[in-house]
């Protein structure tokens, strides 16, 4: 049987994706679950710390994804590939809860309380990103470079992508983005590659 921590995380998940946090009631999470309001109080102090286990969880998933991802990677320069295409792949299946979620008059509450979990999934890739430039200058494919500072430009940049994501974006095919994305790659390789 499924926990129901998890099924309340399930469920609540939809409903902030669909109406965002501020209007989303923890009444309505109770029933969408098929649990009392009081059960949801057992797991869970507030709405928003129901909210932020909720980023949390899911950034454990981007980085076992991620990380899964670059397990078939042969060369270092696939998993740089991998990784910024995977990483857009999850940015965009994940954007109607990050958009919605950021609408409203809560956007600071919220971006202080899930400040811990993003910095500690940003640290996660930040890892990942050093040890894919490490192995590349480590085989001969890159550069012998600051990689550390390099991974510290590429994890600001997808900070900077920031949320919400404007939907403008997400009109142009997913392909199409994705030869954008590419074509960053080609240039960052281009300027480190050996």
């Amino acid at each position: 049987m499924i926990e129901i921590r998890q099924i309340i995380l399930k469920r609540a998940t939809e409903l902030f994706a669909q109406f965002g946090l501020k209007k989303t009631s923890v009444d309505q999470i109770a029933e969408n679950a098929g649990i009392a309001k009081g059960t949801i109080y057992n797991y869970f102090k507030s709405k928003e710390e129901l909210f932020t286990a909720i980023i949390r969880s899911e950034a454990e998933k981007f980085v076992d994804t991620i990380t899964g991802a670059l397990k078939d990677c042969k060369t270092s320069e696939e998993k740089l590939r991998t990784f910024f295409l995977t990483e857009f792949d999850l940015l965009f299946e994940y954007i109607n809860l990050f958009n919605t979620a950021h609408k409203g008059s809560h956007i600071h509450e919220l971006m202080t309380s899930i400040g811990k979990e993003t910095d500690e999934y940003y640290q996660k890739m930040h890892g990942i990103m050093t040890s894919i430039f490490e192995e590349g200058i480590r085989d001969g494919s890159f550069k012998s470079i600051d990689y550390r500072t390099l991974a510290d430009i590429v994890v600001e940049l997808f900070k900077n992508m920031g949320f919400p994501i404007p939907f403008e974006a997400l009109r142009q095919e997913r392909k199409v983005i994705a030869d954008k994305i590419n074509f960053m790659i080609d240039l960052l390789l281009s300027g480190i590659r050996k």
